[in-house]
C-alpha cells in the first residue's frame, strides 16, 4: 500500500485527537490546563510533520496524476488542510493555559470543534484520497 506510512501517522494523530476530545467532554475546573495545552502543542507538531511529508512527497505525485479526478481532489485536500493547520496554530496562540482557566466553556467548545474538524478531515483523506491513490 503506497499510503501505509501516511495512514500510520493519521492513526497516531487520531489517537491524540480522541484523547483530547474525551478530556474536553469531561471538562472540569480541576483539569490541568497547562498539561492540556502541552498536549495540543504536541498534536500540532505531529500534524505539521505529517503535512510537511505530504506536501513534499505525496501531493506532488498526486497532482501530477493522469487521473484528473485524483489530481483535483489532491489540490482540494491540500488547500483545505492549510486552513485546518492555520486553525490549529491560531488555537494554540489564542488559548493560553490562563485563558483556558478563565473561559473553560469557550475553550471547550472551540477545542472540540477544531478537533472534530481535524478528525473528519483525516477520515475523509484515508477513505477517499488515499484509497484512490492506492488503487492506481
Amino acid at each position: 500500500m503506497k499510503t501505509e506510512g501516511f495512514r500510520k501517522q493519521h492513526a497516531e494523530i487520531l489517537t491524540l485527537v480522541h484523547h483530547l476530545k474525551a478530556d474536553l467532554k469531561n471538562l472540569n475546573p480541576s483539569l490541568h490546563f497547562q498539561t492540556f495545552r502541552n498536549q495540543i502543542t504536541h498534536l500540532l507538531g505531529k500534524v505539521q510533520v505529517h503535512l510537511t511529508m505530504e506536501d513534499h512527497v505525496l501531493y506532488p505525485i498526486l497532482m501530477q496524476s493522469r487521473s484528473q479526478d485524483l489530481s483535483s481532489l489532491a489540490q482540494d485536500y491540500q488547500t483545505e488542510m492549510g486552513g485546518i493547520k492555520r486553525g490549529l496554530i491560531n488555537f494554540t496562540q489564542e488559548w493560553t493555559a490562563e485563558k483556558m482557566r478563565e473561559e473553560p466553556e469557550g475553550f471547550g467548545r472551540a477545542g472540540f470543534t477544531l478537533l472534530a474538524e481535524l478528525e473528519t478531515r483525516i477520515e475523509r483523506e484515508n477513505e477517499q484520497l488515499y484509497t484512490q491513490y492506492d488503487a492506481l
